[in-house]
């Protein structure tokens, strides 16, 4: 029972919704609430995908001044091959996951974290390059103390990086089950 001390207890330990939701409503609303969270998860993982693969696109688009590859669009404008690299990416994140003994649920939780931290790093990238562009190549584009803006931002951008990787309850590689 949940309303016990043990369940109040295990209700701060963290019980998935669907936990909660059967032991106070009923198995199948437990069902339901899972079913929710699978398809709210599979939304969340084409959100960052598509994300990512834009922002590789764009990456790869500016690198190389070409118009093929990771820098290519199909003819619907979408950029596919970098979509396929980065569900690439997750695949094999789900499938190392799988191999290990993790959850599908906690191995999706991960390849969202590894979906976060490339988006994260592609924006330390951008920064660089913003910093490069605007103070380093020849004459300063706008005064020189405003690199102070793009700079914190970075260095804010790089401790989430840290934080998410490797500390705490949340770090991806402080939790990894190998």
């Amino acid at each position: 029972d949940i309303t016990t001390a043990a369940g109040a207890k295990a209700f701060g330990a963290g019980l998935p919704f669907s936990d909660l939701g059967g032991g106070y409503i009923g198995s199948w609303y437990a069902d339901i609430l899972d079913l929710m969270a699978t398809i709210s998860l599979f939304a969340i993982s084409l959100g960052v995908a598509s994300g990512a693969a834009r922002i590789m696109y764009a990456q790869a688009r500016d690198a190389t001044g070409k118009r093929t590859g990771l820098a290519g669009l199909n003819k619907n404008g979408a950029p596919a091959a970098a979509l396929v690299v980065v569900l690439v990416i997750f695949g094999v994140n789900l499938i190392l996951q799988q191999l290990v003994g993790e959850s599908v649920l906690d191995a999706t939780f991960q390849a969202l974290q590894v979906g976060t931290v490339l988006i994260l790093v592609a924006y330390v990238l951008a920064t660089a390059g913003a910093i490069r562009f605007l103070f380093l190549s020849g004459e300063a584009k706008v005064p020189r103390w405003q690199i102070a803006i793009p700079v914190l931002g970075g260095a804010f951008v790089c401790y989430t990086i840290y934080r998410s990787v490797f500390v705490g309850q949340t770090g991806y590689l402080a939790n990894m089950p190998y």
